[in-house]
């Protein structure tokens, strides 16, 4: 049974009893309301620019970083939910153990990739289900989870004296870069320098990507 908008659990949620349903309140309240149609992947997920100077009070980063990473997990629910709808398991020990399986690979890449797998099935199956809004739901999340993982894998620097930024630390070869180029602050080789601001701008973002596939999932299973 699908469950309706305001019925206490996200749009798409199959099982409202299940482990994958826990992000109901912030599928309940959208930050806003956006089509993954309207979303164009290439500038909506773009870095901000990096940040000439610190700030000098690091706490308002530190909370920053908390809330991109627990918002990001909505992006995963959603993504674990899509998944079960295209797998369409028929009984509830089959959900949970599908379900269990897919929750045990370790990167988002392998998860996307297994739900890549299971559309195939599910729109040769399903031809009148529309397979694009799909296809722009992994290109989203795929580049989302650049910036995701810039929060993830970056830490908080004093880049001059008692001015802090979240960068990248320079062993981390896939967002630092191996020739120097102009840099106010010296640090040549760092892809990203955000500030709390900058992360404020991104973690709603998941939110509504959340959204916009909670929307496609309850679109999928009654297209009429």
């Amino acid at each position: 049974m699908l469950l309706q908008s305001g019925a206490g659990f996200p749009r798409g949620c199959i099982r409202p009893e299940s482990v994958f349903c826990s992000w109901g309140d912030i599928m309940a309240n959208p930050t806003r309301k956006l089509e993954i149609s309207n979303i164009n992947a290439e500038t909506y997920w773009k870095r901000p620019a990096s940040q000439p100077t610190g700030v000098e009070n690091s706490d308002p980063i530190y909370t920053a970083v908390g809330r991109t990473l627990s918002s990001w997990e909505n992006v995963e629910e959603a993504i674990t939910n899509l998944f079960m709808t295209l797998s369409q398991p028929a009984t509830d020990a089959s959900y949970m153990t599908v379900g269990r399986a897919f929750g045990s690979m370790m990167s988002g890449a392998a998860r996307r990739s297994a739900t890549e797998a299971a559309a195939d099935i599910f729109f040769k199956l399903n031809p009148s289900s529309p397979r694009g809004p799909f296809n722009q739901i992994i290109e989203n999340t795929r580049k989302a989870s650049v910036l995701r993982d810039d929060a993830a894998h970056g830490r908080v620097s004093e880049v001059s004296k008692d001015r802090y930024l979240l960068m990248p630390p320079s062993y981390n070869s896939t967002r630092t870069i191996a020739s120097s180029k102009i840099d106010p602050l010296g640090f040549e080789f760092a892809e990203y320098r955000y500030n709390a601001d900058d992360l404020n701008t991104i973690w709603p973002k998941f939110n509504v990507l959340a959204n916009a596939i909670g929307d496609y999932i309850q679109f999928i299973r009654s297209p009429s």
